[in-house]
């Protein structure tokens, strides 16, 4: 059994959908213009993708569950965070995840890494699409603290098979610290 793996329900799962629309239409109606400047160059807009959005909020929802905590911990207003997604065990903590179920890294966006260092979170874990089910279920892969994140990332060259934008800043799954570590954190 993974202990690491979340099942949403479907209502979160709901939510989550919900809360995609939302986003991108306060992003349509220029509620958020400097984090809608952040493009990724040669790839779709993020922004207004509101499967993206949804799966977004679906890694933080997984997060919280996984670590006993009320979803109520978690922003839904239809507005970018200032870079923390949820504050327990006294980490303030910046979620990243991918629906692809064969994901395997952590990464930085390109457009971001000039605010890396600046953003107020203290610690990145990484989920993924577990199964091809809706609604979805999530395995945590791992998490690492900001700092090291920073001294150890690996950077994408222009031409790469993983198909990152050139500079994106990454940590492979095997590189990041197991999530019973950060669970094991908190008892302290």
């Amino acid at each position: 059994m993974n202990l690491n793996r979340v099942f949403l329900e479907p209502e979160v799962w709901k939510e989550c959908r919900d809360y995609g629309k939302r986003v991108v239409e306060a992003y349509q109606n220029n509620r958020a213009p400097r984090s809608a400047a952040m493009v990724v160059p040669n790839r779709p807009r993020i922004t207004y993708n509101e499967d993206i959005q949804a799966w977004g909020k679906a890694f933080e929802c997984a997060l919280c569950l996984w670590a006993n905590h009320p979803l109520s911990l978690l922003s839904w207003t239809a507005r970018p965070d200032n870079g923390i997604d949820v504050e327990f065990w006294g980490r303030k903590i910046d979620m990243k995840g991918s629906k692809n179920i064969r994901s395997n890294c952590l990464i930085w966006p390109q457009p971001k890494n000039h605010i890396l260092k600046s953003t107020p979170s203290d610690t990145l874990v990484l989920g993924r699409r577990a199964l091809e089910i809706e609604p979805p279920a999530i395995d945590l892969l791992g998490w690492t603290p900001k700092d090291r994140f920073i001294n150890f990332h690996l950077v994408a060259p222009a031409v790469n098979n993983r198909k990152f934008a050139d500079g994106t800043k990454y940590m492979e799954e095997h590189q990041l610290l197991p999530m019973e570590d950060m669970r094991a954190w908190a008892a302290i």
